[in-house]
């Protein structure tokens, strides 16, 4: 995953590159070429790519570069932070800090402003679950914890669903912190920090865990982030709603005047 860091450094640079910070004003994501039909068919779309997880798992010969006795201890850890859990965590802490950088930014309405930074990292996982389960499903390979005498009980090693399930958020977030005016842009500086560096720990824990080997975890992060950056830059930025308070004067974070109400369910496979 050190691999992975490097990789979102050099796309950070690339894109600093052609970011605008000549004015001030806060930005968030924007919707899909400014059209709700847009946004709903690029949502529907990342939802949909999670119909690869009912394609009939391959069975191939190939093994674990490593082999390594299962650790279920370390294992429980990354399913809190990999995984289902990483995505409630991330996406708490996640909408807390945007909703802080957007009240420093002087938003009106910081709390709900802030849900389309959760929109955008939401259709970002889903790609990247879809994604996943799809290479999981062709590519066979077998976990090191399941090699045993030549023999393979789990065939769903590559690549690590874990991974690429964290990563999207921190994808996401390096667009946006790039995006970003000066003005509050710590809160997004820790919220891409917060994502890259659970990114990076959930890969060294999954390693550890005997549930794959490091070609497996690089690949995840490798597809995390890129489906992250790429719906993050499909919502070009746009400025936030002003309110009566800017930077400093904002005062006390500003909870949402509405929130508007949705349920969906899915299901995940890592």
């Amino acid at each position: 995953m050190v691999r992975g860091l490097f990789c979102s450094l050099a796309i950070f640079v690339v894109l600093m590159t052609s970011a605008t910070h000549a004015h001030a004003q806060g930005k968030r994501p924007g919707v899909v070429l400014d059209n709700g039909a847009a946004e709903a068919a690029v949502a529907t779309l990342c939802a949909a790519s999670n119909l690869t997880i009912f394609i009939r798992q391959r069975e191939s010969g190939w093994g674990p570069s490593l082999i390594r006795k299962p650790d279920t201890t370390v294992g429980v850890v990354s399913d809190v932070f990999g995984a289902v859990g990483g995505i409630f965590i991330q996406t708490g802490v996640g909408y807390v800090l945007e909703s802080g950088y957007l009240n420093a930014a002087g938003a009106d309405d910081p709390g709900v402003e802030a849900l389309f930074g959760t929109l955008v990292e939401t259709e970002s996982f889903l790609l990247s679950s879809g994604v996943t389960q799809l290479i999981k499903r062709i590519s066979g390979r077998c976990r090191p914890r399941a090699w045993l005498d030549g023999k393979c009980t789990e065939f769903n090693a590559f690549p690590s669903g874990h991974t690429s399930a964290i990563s999207p958020f921190a994808g996401a977030r390096l667009v946006r912190l790039i995006q970003t005016p000066s003005e509050g842009i710590e809160f997004r500086a820790a919220n891409y920090a917060v994502a890259e560096t659970t990114t990076i720990g959930v890969a060294f824990m999954r390693v550890a865990a005997g549930a794959h080997n490091w070609e497996d975890v690089l690949a995840g992060g490798i597809i995390g982030h890129a489906t992250g950056v790429l719906i993050a830059l499909i919502h070009p930025p746009v400025d936030v709603e002003p309110g009566s308070r800017t930077g400093a004067s904002a005062g006390a974070l500003k909870g949402p005047k509405s929130i508007p109400t949705t349920s969906f369910s899915m299901t995940f496979e890592f």
